[in-house]
């Protein structure tokens, strides 16, 4: 019998209630936030099913726990602040990759640009990675064919010692 009260008592006047608040003040402020983290959640494999949910599906409203699941931890804060900071460089800016020597695996696309001076062509990329300096950047290295994506943390203003600096040439 108390199954049954329980299974009816979600379904009473006041729950409806609670719902359509909910529904609305998910729609109005939490939808953007929401959005943001979903898509980090599909690339990094965690909530998969939730995230696609939230991406995909436009009517669709997450209950009150699985939104607080998915946007209430540190890695989806981290997203978030991410993507919300003011970018360090501003878009046509001279910046210069950080020297990657014995860095490891996780920067091999980008090691070959070590010390290299890039300008800076977008600064408002979606964030990948859950991390401090994790904005993304398009910039274009010298004397490369084509931009490359990259994060914030590998980036800093040009120096003299950068690969074709002014005092290199």
């Amino acid at each position: 019998m108390k199954s049954l009260e329980k299974i009816e008592s979600r379904f009473s006047p006041e729950q409806k209630k609670i719902w359509e608040e909910w529904v609305t003040l998910y729609r109005n402020t939490l939808r953007t936030d929401a959005k943001i983290v979903a898509r980090y959640y599909q690339r990094v494999g965690y909530y998969t099913k939730l995230a696609n949910s939230i991406i995909n599906e436009e009517d669709y409203v997450p209950t009150r726990h699985d939104l607080d699941r998915i946007i209430n931890n540190r890695y989806a804060q981290k997203v978030l602040q991410q993507t919300k900071a003011e970018p360090r460089f501003n878009a046509d800016q001279q910046v210069q990759i950080r020297s990657l020597k014995n860095k490891g695996w996780a920067v091999r696309d980008i090691q070959q640009y070590s010390d290299r001076i890039c300008f800076v062509l977008r600064n408002d990329l979606e964030v990948i990675n859950a991390c401090k300096g994790g904005k993304r950047y398009l910039v274009l290295p010298m004397s490369a064919p084509e931009p490359i994506e990259i994060d914030e943390r590998y980036l800093m203003k040009p120096n003299r010692r950068g690969k074709y600096s002014e005092s290199n040439n």
